[in-house]
């Protein structure tokens, strides 16, 4: 993939109802590759992306396939191309949808934990504690303990689109989408004020994931009019993943982890 197919990638996940625009797209030239498969059309016929987390993790993301082109094996063979580029990686990690969960299961991928996507009304209770991000320092340090890795170029581009609150102990960012802006990821402590507080920064529609584990955030937002869409699973290839998912609020997304 080049600068040039991105129209056309963001207009393969625009086809499908996926949320991403060229921005997230971006990300994989930018930090990891994407694998295409170009039949000249207005959007691609398939993609898949990597993004390496340090020497030891990466994420598999982005495998997409044209309604049109399914059924043909692209997807098997993008996945194939995905695991042969991060060979040797201690863990190999992706987020599963209810239908992709199976499949991969079959190529020896195994369930870390689960997370929901769930729209937010537009506003939220209990705000007003945080602030913008002027931390960094401390902010990347609770990341990479929650995460396990470090991916500092990728949270700081994230925040450029759609800021980020800090309080003690935790922070959140936000960016924009295709249909809503998507908050995450969100680490550490006072998640509720700092969502609350991101939420009211963001115009129109917003979304977020939040971690099976996290049952009082997600109670919480339930009781404030958030609509339950869909569950995800983390699944991982190799070791163990690393970091503390009990830290993990919300994850960034299945895009980046």
């Amino acid at each position: 993939m080049s600068q040039a197919d991105l129209p056309r990638a963001a207009a393969l996940g625009a086809a499908i109802g996926w949320n991403q625009v060229a921005a997230d797209w971006r990300v994989f030239l930018d930090l990891g590759a994407v694998q295409v498969v170009d039949d000249g059309g207005a959007a691609l016929a398939a993609t898949a992306a990597i993004l390496p987390h340090g020497p030891d993790l990466a994420w598999i993301s982005m495998v997409l396939v044209r309604p049109d082109q399914r059924r043909r094996g692209l997807a098997t063979a993008l996945l194939q191309w995905a695991l042969a580029a991060l060979a040797g990686r201690r863990s190999i990690a992706l987020d599963a949808t209810p239908a992709g969960r199976a499949v991969y299961a079959r190529l020896g991928f195994r369930d870390a934990w689960g997370f929901t996507r769930m729209s937010l009304p537009p506003e939220l209770p209990g705000g007003g504690a945080s602030h913008p991000i002027a931390d960094w320092p401390a902010a990347l340090a609770q990341d990479a303990r929650a995460f396990g890795a470090p991916r500092e170029a990728l949270l700081r581009g994230l925040a450029g689109r759609g800021g980020g609150r800090q309080a003690p102990g935790g922070f959140a960012l936000a960016r924009d989408g295709l249909r809503a802006a998507q908050i995450g990821p969100v680490i550490g402590q006072g998640a509720c004020g700092l969502i609350a507080d991101l939420r009211a920064t963001l115009p129109g529609p917003a979304i977020i994931d939040v971690n099976d584990a996290a049952t009082g955030v997600a109670n919480w937002l339930v009781d404030a009019g958030a609509r339950i869409e869909r569950p995800f699973t983390r699944m991982v290839l190799g070791a163990t993943l690393p970091g503390e998912a009990r830290h993990i609020i919300a994850p960034a997304g299945p895009e980046f982890g």
